[in-house]
């Protein structure tokens, strides 16, 4: 009956931890029940914050014991200092770690535990790509024995579970603050374009290709897809590997809006946050006026003037790297490296490629 109930708790255990990816309060259930299945009388999750542990949450503790700890006694806690750091173990048991000596003289062990009747504490490491995050530690009061073998065993099994579940947490963290850099970023960019995934999904969307949404009745959002409508029926823009173009019909007396589709390369500027497929649709809009060809590529694929000019050779004008490199006063190896840069940053391979993207972007913007 108990191993049931040891099962039943692990499971539990480790469903919450990785629930705790997206719901951090779920950090609460995982110490409740692991409190439990140590049989401790109280438990904390401490963090490190500015160097610094502290106790952000806690299971059946004195308000008395996490006030002094955060405000008198984290800077002498050993788990977060020398045990922790020369510890091998997944689970770091205190009575098993230091010696009578290092007891009679430590602070920790003399004015806290004595202060707060601790007799015995099990701390279980989380620890991210930066090193230690924080641990779970859970205390056992004066008067009872230390923390037996077999739980110190049902404990550490779970710290894997805590360690990935505690990178993940990490990973999304940083995916999300830098999506949101991407997306102050796309918030400057003039070029009406949106970005889908492998799923044509909607990624992110300029403020421009907001607005041109807004303002087509044809173009509409649909479960976070782009649908255009028209007298042949409604379709929704894919996920392509291929740059291709549509033409949207808006009635008479108004010019088609073309939709320009551009696959993303893993290192365009527009990619680094997510380093994944995406597609770029570019709202080429003959109403408005366009920016030049050397703005556009500089802005889309964060092409340097030179780079710029380059490609427009290469693409537009059908120059060799010879011929730019005769044309533009500069050296065969510099052209040669800067067709390097070009193709990783649009995402082509060859120069028919690169023809190919040119003459999409090129229908209705001048050559300068």
């Amino acid at each position: 009956m108990q191993q049931i109930q040891e099962i039943e708790l692990i499971s539990s255990i480790i469903g919450s931890a990785y629930e705790a990816i997206l719901r951090e309060d779920s950090w609460m259930g995982v110490l409740s029940n692991l409190t439990q299945l140590a049989k401790a009388d109280s438990g904390s999750y401490v963090l490190i914050e500015d160097s610094a542990p502290k106790i952000v949450q806690s299971q059946n503790l004195d308000p008395s014991v996490l006030d002094s700890y955060n405000k008198e006694f984290a800077a002498f806690d050993p788990f977060h200092g020398d045990i922790m750091r020369h510890s091998a173990k997944g689970v770091v048991h205190d009575r098993s770690e230091v010696d009578t000596d290092f007891i009679q003289g430590s602070v920790w062990f003399q004015e806290f535990y004595r202060l707060n009747r601790i007799h015995s504490i099990v701390a279980l490491p989380l620890h991210n790509e930066a090193g230690l995050a924080g641990s779970f530690n859970i205390q056992r009061v004066a008067g009872r024995d230390n923390f037996s073998e077999h739980e110190i065993r049902l404990i550490n099994c779970l710290a894997p579970h805590f360690n990935r579940a505690h990178q993940i947490m990490d990973k999304i963290k940083t995916m999300r603050h830098e999506v949101m850099h991407e997306r102050m970023a796309l918030e400057t960019v003039t070029t009406p374009i949106v970005l889908i995934d492998e799923a044509s999904n909607i990624i992110l969307a300029s403020q421009a290709a907001q607005q041109i949404i807004r303002r087509e009745p044809s173009l509409v959002l649909e479960r976070n897809r782009l649908v255009a409508s028209s007298n042949s029926g409604d379709f929704y823009f894919k996920f392509s590997n291929q740059p291709s173009e549509k033409l949207l019909d808006r009635g008479a007396n108004r010019k088609p809006l073309r939709i320009i589709s551009l696959p993303l390369a893993p290192d365009s500027e527009f990619n680094k946050a997510f380093q994944r497929p995406l597609c770029m649709l570019v709202l080429d809009d003959p109403e408005i006026i366009p920016a030049s060809l050397s703005e556009l590529l500089s802005e889309l694929f964060n092409l340097t003037l030179s780079e710029a000019r380059v490609c427009i050779a290469l693409g537009s004008e059908g120059l060799t790297p010879q011929e730019c490199s005769d044309v533009f006063g500069v050296s065969i190896t510099t052209i040669r490296t800067q067709i390097r840069s070009i193709y990783a940053k649009v995402g082509v391979r060859r120069q028919a490629d690169l023809v190919r993207l040119i003459s999409l972007l090129h229908l209705t913007r001048s050559k300068t």
